[in-house]
């Protein structure tokens, strides 16, 4: 059967041009998720997120990477991190983060000076709570400072007669502020920064008011502050004990109390500092003329 060498070379060539076209068929119709059937930059960005999710992070860095033109490869790189990237046409991809997740890569493969560049990129191109806490675990990492944060709080008064307290403040720290919270309270810090600004107004109940204030950085370093503030919100009572009529004017006496303290008192040129909840006045007063 097909005796003649040209119909045999005829017949073999025919094969061989059918090849390539069942391999790609078959290819086409791989349900292997690792096999890009295209070269466009989504395609390398959600395989490489499938790398990321698999723990194959050299695979996942690669593809990363050429999403965004670092490496060659993918058609028409896009180098910008946005929630929404428009693929083709009206098609839209939701969450594109290459830069955060070629940090993550970077991070997790102990490269975390790299890394560092890559989540702070994203953060600033498109801000997300993944990149931040990514970027606090590689600042951690970073961090050689082994000093505590420092609290600092504009005016608190020791007294007062309102029935809340404004307590605003600044704490600052050469290795990044993590933690910061009031009366167990916590403050939300979603990414730690070396300068933390904190206003918080608090209900003051009558009498004494203890207040504490704690903070930590990155690599758990505390530090506390405590306050107490004293609320008085009633005034000191006055009582006459008598006047006698004399010849400069009148002795009089006076008995003033306060539920708390009473910090001075004035009576007409006598400025007094009692310093007690109680004290009674005794003295002259000269008749007017």
């Amino acid at each position: 059967m097909f005796r003649s060498p040209k119909l045999r070379w005829l017949l073999f060539a025919l094969l061989l041009a059918t090849l390539p076209a069942c391999l790609s068929v078959q290819s086409l119709n791989s349900s292997d998720p690792h096999v890009l059937h295209h070269h466009n930059w989504w395609n390398y960005y959600e395989r490489g997120r499938l790398y990321l999710r698999e723990k194959k992070f050299p695979n996942a860095l690669g593809d990363f990477q050429t999403a965004i033109g670092l490496h060659p490869g993918a058609r028409y790189p896009y180098k910008q991190d946005r929630w929404r990237a428009r693929t083709y046409g009206m098609h839209m991809m939701e969450g594109y983060f290459p830069h955060r997740e070629l940090g993550i890569c970077l991070f997790e493969l102990n490269r975390p000076q790299e890394a560092l560049s890559f989540l702070e990129t994203s953060l600033e191109m498109e801000p997300s709570a993944r990149a931040k806490f990514y970027l606090n675990r590689v600042r951690r990492e970073l961090s050689t400072a082994t000093d505590s944060p420092r609290i600092e709080l504009a005016g608190v008064p020791q007294w007062t007669n309102q029935r809340i307290q404004t307590l605003q403040g600044t704490v600052r720290g050469n290795n990044p502020v993590a933690e910061l919270s009031i009366n167990g309270l916590p403050e939300f810090i979603e990414l730690a920064e070396k300068q933390i600004v904190f206003k918080r107004v608090l209900p003051l109940s009558e009498g004494s008011n203890r207040l504490s204030i704690v903070s930590a950085n990155l690599n758990g370093q505390r530090a506390k502050t405590n306050l107490l503030i004293m609320a008085d919100w009633q005034s000191p009572q006055i009582s006459l004990r008598y006047v006698i009529p004399s010849a400069s004017g009148h002795e009089i006496s006076l008995f003033i109390q306060d539920n708390f303290h009473l910090a001075r008192v004035h009576v007409n040129d006598h400025a007094l500092a009692p310093g007690a909840k109680e004290y009674t006045f005794r003295g002259q007063l000269a008749l007017d003329e």
